[in-house]
């Protein structure tokens, strides 16, 4: 995977507010916990990322991006779905209901995967190379 590449990968994953949880970042217990690919590549000198671990983030964000382009292709077909229940007067709630599970289910999934990323991305990373990461992210 070219640099290119890897960069629309993490523009694609977006690792928002929506992803991570609402509110201000500093109370966000979650999101202070994790790292995001941007943050590693960002500083992968200063983490000294051994040839495993390159090749470690880069198939694991392979992996997440396969997973979240099925996910959101699936998503926008149920999405339309809804959309045409929505058009119907009066609307179906019934129909409405189980349409909207559907695709809040595919924005779950969605969420987990990036969950599941970033838990594997730190996993993947020494005490030390945290520790280091704690520290960059406070600067």
């Amino acid at each position: 995977m070219n640099y290119r590449k890897l960069c629309i990968l993490i523009f694609i994953l977006g690792f928002s507010s929506s992803v991570l949880g609402a509110g201000p970042r500093n109370n966000d217990p979650i999101k202070q916990l994790l790292f995001t690919p941007e943050l590693i590549m960002q500083h992968r000198a200063e983490l000294d990322l051994n040839p495993d671990q390159q090749e470690m983030l880069k198939m694991e964000l392979q992996r997440a991006q396969a997973a979240v382009f099925d996910l959101k292709w699936q998503m926008k077909d149920e999405s339309e779905a809804l959309a045409d229940i929505l058009k119907q007067s009066p609307v179906n709630e019934a129909q409405l209901l189980e349409q909207a599970d559907k695709v809040m289910t595919l924005e779950q999934q969605v969420k987990k995967t990036h969950l599941i990323l970033l838990a594997r991305i730190k996993n993947m990373l020494s005490d030390e190379q945290l520790a280091t990461l704690k520290r960059l992210r406070r600067n």
